[in-house]
């Protein structure tokens, strides 16, 4: 299994990227419990995701309860998750 490798932090980072694609608008506080996390390390991982996926957001916005990305159109699920891998140190 994969996930035995690779840093716990990037998995986070690919599952809210998962969401998020299919989703768009997700609720910080459902996504810390079913990632099994805090709050505030789904705002941090949301923070950083923003980051390393900066050139495929169209825009993106976090407020005190929710969290909301639109991908632009052209970028697959698949070439998200391989830039979010690309940032794993395995």
């Amino acid at each position: 299994m994969i996930e035995n490798y690779i840093e716990k932090e990037i998995m986070r980072q690919v599952k809210l990227t998962e969401y998020l694609y299919e989703c768009k608008k997700l609720v910080i506080s459902d996504v810390a419990k079913r990632l099994d996390v805090s709050f505030n390390t789904i705002k941090r991982d949301f923070d950083r995701l923003v980051f390393q996926l900066e050139d495929y957001i169209v825009s993106y916005e976090i407020t005190k309860t929710h969290m909301t990305v639109w991908f632009d159109t052209i970028y697959t699920r698949y070439d998200l998750i391989k830039q979010i891998y690309s940032y794993s140190k395995f």
